[in-house]
Order: C-alpha cells, then sequence, then structure tokens
C-alpha cells in the first residue's frame, strides 16, 4: 500500500531539528503541509528551505510552546494559511542533568513546562479543531524514560512519564470523535540534544551495550512510526506507545549521571554501568 499524506496539513512543534524535523521532511515528502513550529527561527528557516527545495510545501512559525498566547498564536495561523491542522506532532522537548539534591526549582519547571505542559497545551488547540472535523491524528514524542528511569534526570523522566499517561487519558476522551492520540517513545536517536552525550566514549560505548539492534537511532527511524501511525494503515490504533529504540527498552538505559561526574573530577559511588542480561549458564 502506497502511502500519501496529499491534503493533510501538520503542525510539528520542535520541528526545526531532530526528531521533529524528521518527521516534518518525511511528511512533507509524502504530500502533507507542513507548519514548522519551533524557538529557533534560523534552523526552523533552513529546514522550511530543504522542504520546499525538494518540492515540498511548509512555512515556518516562531513557536514557544509554554506560552498560551504563542500556541494559540500558531494553530490560527495553520487555520488561515494552510486550511487547518489534521496532524499534530508534539516533539519539543528539553532536559537537564542534575543529581536530585543539586536539583533547582527553575530547571524542574524548565523541563515540565516544555515537556508535559507545552504537549497539553498543543493538544488542547488541536482537539478544538479536530472536534470540529470529526477526525484528526495527534502523536506525542515521549521518551523510552516515560517507563525507564535514568540517574540525573528526574524532571525528565516524570515529564514524560507523564507525557504517556496524558496520550493514553486524551486518546479515551477524544476516540468518539474520530481522532487518534498514540505516543511514540524514541530510545538513544543522533539529535542535537543528544550529540554531546554520545561523544563521551564511556557514555556512547554503554548505550550502544544496551541496543540489541547495536547502533545508535536516527530521526528517520522515529519519522517513519510517525508516518504509520497518521497512516490509514493504524486507522484502529489509539492510546498506544510505541518504543522506538532498537530494543533498548527491553534492557535499561545507563545513567549518564556518573561519567559526567567522573569527567568533572567528583567522587561518585562506584556504580556499575547497566549490562544487558547475561544469558543463562549452561548446566
Amino acid at each position: 500500500m502506497e502511502i500519501s499524506l496529499d491534503g493533510k496539513v501538520a503542525l510539528v512543534t520542535g520541528g526545526a531539528s531532530g526528531i521533529g524535523r524528521g518527521i516534518a521532511e518525511m511528511f512533507a515528502e509524502l504530500g502533507a503541509a507542513v507548519m514548522i513550529g519551533d524557538l529557533d527561527m534560523e534552523l526552523a528557516e533552513e529546514a522550511c528551505a530543504g522542504i520546499v527545495e525538494a518540492s515540498g510545501k511548509a512555512i515556518v512559525q516562531e513557536l514557544d510552546v509554554t506560552s498560551e498566547e504563542s500556541v494559540g498564536a500558531a494553530f490560527e495561523r495553520a487555520v488561515s494559511e494552510l486550511g487547518g491542522v489534521d496532524i499534530l506532532v508534539n516533539s519539543a522537548g528539553t532536559g537537564c542533568m542534575s543529581a536530585l539534591d543539586e536539583l533547582i526549582v527553575e530547571e524542574w519547571d524548565m523541563v515540565i513546562d516544555v515537556n508535559l505542559k507545552g504537549s497539553f497545551l498543543c493538544m488542547r488547540e488541536a482537539a478544538k479543531l479536530m472536534k470540529e472535523k470529526g477526525s484528526g491524528n495527534i502523536i506525542n514524542v515521549s521518551s523510552i524514560n516515560d517507563t525507564v528511569p535514568i540517574a540525573g534526570e528526574i524532571p525528565y523522566c516524570a515529564s514524560k512519564g507523564g507525557v504517556r499517561q496524558m496520550t493514553r487519558a486524551a486518546a479515551l476522551e477524544l476516540g468518539p470523535y474520530g481522532i487518534h492520540v498514540n505516543c511514540i517513545s524514541p530510545g538513544s536517536i543522533q539529535t542535537p540534544l543528544m550529540f554531546e552525550m554520545h561523544e563521551i566514549p564511556e557514555i556512547r560505548e554503554g548505550i550502544l551495550r544496551q541496543i540489541p539492534f547495536g547502533r545508535l537511532g536516527q530521526p528517520e527511524d522515529v519519522a517513519k512510526v510517525a508516518v504509520f501511525l497518521v497512516s490509514d494503515l493504524a486507522d484502529y490504533v489509539t492510546g498506544h506507545t510505541l518504543e522506538v529504540g532498537g530494543g533498548m527498552h527491553l534492557v535499561g538505559e545507563m545513567s549518564y549521571l556518573w561519567p559526567i561526574e567522573r569527567i568533572m573530577g567528583n567522587e561518585v559511588p562506584d556504580v556499575p554501568i547497566c549490562q544487558p542480561p547475561n544469558a543463562p549458564e549452561e548446566e
């Protein structure tokens, strides 16, 4: 079956780079008109130009997902210039690395506001439009850490766990209106947010030991799953979370906190890097 998104309008938050950009580009390639919502307008313009050069349709919108006014303006423009919003992808996200006893409230608020509140605000506006139309697709981009904890990232784990459960609750509420709400939980994907982490040998090697497929993910790996979820192939799927991490969720995830503390010269407990489960010994 050939998948086409002709005639669809997609708003992708965090669409200027990383996973969001990969999704925006693939949606446009399949015929959707895409609004790239982001705070980094330089990168957003670059992403938009690439789509247009490839004969796709895209516009950029400066978007702060933590602001009701900014979110409302983005949806208003999508309606006026693109004709509506058929697909929402909540890909904007952030994180911080801090031990619990050193975590400051401002860090907690920042991560919760972007990852959880931002997804809620965008979902709320999308629901208004989609209920009137009687159809629509919402994809929330969560993380393996919505179920797999990682030391040093308590606000991130809390926010992504909230996104996963919020997806389920929204799917239950919006299903009767013909609206699909699903979640994608990526593992370790090569994005700007992760580049510095992946450059630390101890972390990179530890991560790769956690992935049964033995490679880091790429934004296209997540984009392909997003395409599936908004296509007719997933017409009977809602409230579901798809793990996209090469099997990483089966093993767990190493904690970045300890290697970073060692690099900084701080003394830390002798905590081993997580290892995949050992094969049972032969009798």
